[in-house]
């Protein structure tokens, strides 16, 4: 299965901030990539890189859609994979490995819309007090596009702080807007500390590969 882990959060972060959800997203990514592996599936895990450089300098088109590519066993070693290639990449994943887990920070691009297309299940991390209309209408909008492709994409949606009126409230609208989509409440307190406490990790795992 090609597993997506999606957030709109890829703001670059000062130094003692508190964690976005695009950083928890990609810490999911890899526990549940490093997981399956250790469970003996052949896996792949997809990175979507994000700038390193502050927003007023030049970078190339290519540089700010780029991915990384690991095998995820002894030794492996990442590969560099550019905007074109992407789609090769998942096509013959499909081929040779059990399970893809791709860690994906940024839903603006193109390539990024492809991955959704594509994907088995999309997981999005949603941080209650940075979530706003604007992220929710983009959001979405994504979704939808991904599923004039791929009509039978489900969507599962991680939101912290769940008993919050906030929270609810983010429920209920996307509840209203998307169909088949299922949420799951794994605190970001809990998502930052998955290695340290397996037990979210576990919950997560069982929802996704239904196990």
């Amino acid at each position: 299965m090609i597993l997506t882990i999606a957030s709109q959060e890829a703001a670059a972060i000062p130094a003692g901030s508190p964690p976005s959800s695009a950083t928890t997203a990609g810490s999911i990514a890899r526990s549940l990539a490093s997981r399956r592996a250790n469970a003996g599936r052949n896996v792949l895990l997809i990175c979507q890189k994000t700038p390193d450089k502050q927003p007023n300098q030049h970078r190339k088109g290519s540089d700010d859609c780029a991915w990384l590519a690991t095998d995820m066993k002894a030794g492996a070693r990442g590969r560099k994979l550019a905007v074109e290639e992407i789609a090769d990449e998942l096509a013959n994943a499909r081929e040779r490995y059990h399970d893809v887990v791709i860690d994906m920070p940024r839903l603006q691009h193109e390539d990024s819309l492809y991955v959704l297309a594509a994907t088995g299940l999309a997981v999005f991390a949603i941080q209650t007090a940075s979530w706003n209309q604007d992220r929710q209408k983009r959001l979405i909008q994504r979704i939808s596009a991904a599923r004039s492709w791929n009509p039978a994409l489900p969507v599962l949606v991680i939101v912290d702080d769940v008993d919050s009126l906030a929270a609810q409230a983010i429920i209920s609208r996307l509840s209203d807007k998307v169909a088949h989509i299922r949420f799951i409440h794994l605190h970001v307190a809990q998502q930052q500390g998955l290695a340290a406490n397996d037990a979210p990790l576990t919950a997560l795992y069982k929802a996704i590969y239904k196990c």
